[in-house]
């Protein structure tokens, strides 16, 4: 059976201007993707919340229920999921909504549509800059850390603190985390002639796979984001990273907790970094915690 895709551009306007019709309209794969799951494989995997039916028992709709997609996803019924499948889900949690794209194998397109049209804001304040004070947060803190804007761009004047410069071998001031990961080509190898600089260990395995889908899933939440879309543009035209990044990526929600190789920069020793996300309230900047593990 072939996909059910979405119809259109995944932003047409602004995601506050559609009403609930037009949002069921754009998310209408979902019934069709619950509809043509294997059942009994659910069956298997979770007797309690897809029981196995039982021949000659009335009639019986195709693929999963409302209310067994809502025990799957850990809820009382199927209110919530219902809810989402008619576009009356406003601020639906991003680990929600991952778990609908496992549970009903959402390809990449499928996954970004969910979430634009399913995570739409409701009215709040413009988002601020960033609150006083933590200038002296980055230097009481002893692990790497720094502060980025939401097209992962350092803030200025040099908001990172010594253990973060000393990570990277030295922070230049147009310095972008997620381009420097994916389209700065020195980081996927060891450095030659006896020069330091920090590297991944394990990019195509591991940073790349997790990296690039949230690049897309930011770029589509935020196309007018001049830093996402030229990092976007870039990001398809590299040839080498271009056709993984416009191939089928995996739904991946966030880097908040990973754990992930990585090679000091200034030592050379190998280790792992925790990279932690936090976000000061009313702001849209982030504060980027690269904890160390040296030897892990």
């Amino acid at each position: 059976m072939t996909d059910a895709q979405p119809s259109g551009p995944v932003v047409e306007h602004g995601r506050g201007d559609l009403t609930a019709e037009e949002r069921r309209q754009k998310l209408s794969f979902l019934r069709e993707k619950r509809d043509s799951v294997d059942r009994s494989s659910f069956e298997a995997r979770y007797p309690v919340e897809v029981p196995r039916r039982l021949p000659g028992r009335g009639r019986h709709a195709p693929g999963l229920t409302l209310v067994e997609m809502g025990r799957l996803l850990g809820l009382r019924d199927g209110s919530w999921y219902a809810d989402l499948e008619r576009g009356q889900v406003d601020n639906a949690p991003v680990d929600r909504l991952f778990k609908v794209a496992e549970l009903l194998d959402l390809t990449p397109r499928q996954y970004e549509f969910l979430c634009v049209y399913a995570c739409r804001p409701k009215p709040g304040y413009p988002a601020a800059g960033l609150p006083g004070g933590y200038r002296e947060v980055l230097d009481l803190y002893q692990g790497p850390a720094y502060f980025q804007d939401a097209g992962w761009n350092l803030l200025r004047p040099k908001m990172y603190n010594a253990a973060a410069e000393a990570l990277f071998n030295g922070i230049p001031d147009d310095f972008n985390f997620i381009r420097w990961v994916l389209l700065e080509r020195s980081v996927r190898r060891p450095p030659e002639g006896g020069r330091r600089h920090a590297w991944l260990p394990d990019f195509w395995q591991v940073w790349a796979p997790r990296a690039l889908p949230v690049v897309r899933a930011a770029y589509v939440a935020r196309p007018d984001n001049a830093t996402l879309a030229r990092l976007h543009a870039d990001l398809a035209a590299d040839p080498e990273i271009g056709p993984i990044y416009q191939g089928r990526l995996p739904p991946y929600p966030h880097t908040d907790g990973d754990l992930r190789p990585f090679v000091h920069g200034s030592t050379g020793e190998r280790g792992m970094v925790r990279i932690n996300v936090l976000t000061p309230r009313g702001s849209d900047d982030t504060l980027m915690l690269l904890n160390w593990h040296p030897g892990a």
